[in-house]
C-alpha cells in the first residue's frame, strides 16, 4: 500500500507480517534491540507487499527506529526447519489454542480450549492504527 495507491483489503499474511513488526517494536521497547532472539517458521508463500509480492517470511525483518541519529537496526529472525526448535513448537500449540478459544464454535470442545487459554494466561496487546497518519518523503 502506498499513500497514492488504491485502498484494498490486506491479505491475512500481510496482516500477520504487520502484527509481527508491531510485536517486535514492543519487544525492543521492553528488552532492547539486541537482547532477545526470535525464531519463525519458514513461509515461502508469495504475498502482496507494497507494490509487489514477496515471500512471507522475508517480510518479517523490520527495521526498528531507535531515535534520531541512530541507524535503525534490522531485526532478522532465525528460520529453522529441521529440527523445529522446541519453543517454536510450544508457540504453535499456544497459537492453535488461542485460535480455538476465540472461534465462534460452541460445545464442550470450545469450552476445553477456553479453559486451556485461561490457564496459559497470555499477555495481550491491542494494536491500533494511528488515526493521524502523516506521510513524509524519506
Amino acid at each position: 500500500m502506498t499513500p497514492e495507491g488504491p485502498v484494498r483489503t490486506l491479505d491475512v499474511k500481510e496482516v500477520a507480517s504487520l502484527a509481527h513488526s508491531a510485536a517486535m517494536t514492543g519487544l525492543v521497547s521492553r528488552y532492547g534491540h539486541d537482547k532477545f532472539k526470535l525464531w519463525i517458521d519458514p513461509d515461502r508463500t508469495k504475498i502482496p507487499w507494497g507494490e509487489g509480492r514477496r515471500r512471507a517470511d522475508t517480510t518479517r525483518r523490520p527495521y526498528i527506529d531507535l531515535g534520531p541519529g541512530v541507524e535503525p537496526p534490522q531485526l532478522v529472525p532465525q528460520v529453522d526447519e529441521s529440527p523445529k526448535p522446541t519453543l517454536l513448537q510450544i508457540a504453535d500449540i499456544y497459537a492453535y489454542t488461542a485460535a480455538q478459544a476465540h472461534s465462534q464454535k460452541g460445545g464442550q470442545r470450545a469450552v476445553r480450549f477456553r479453559d486451556l487459554y485461561a490457564a496459559i494466561d497470555p499477555e495481550k496487546a491491542v494494536f491500533e492504527w494511528n488515526p493521524d497518519v502523516k506521510w513524509e518523503d524519506a
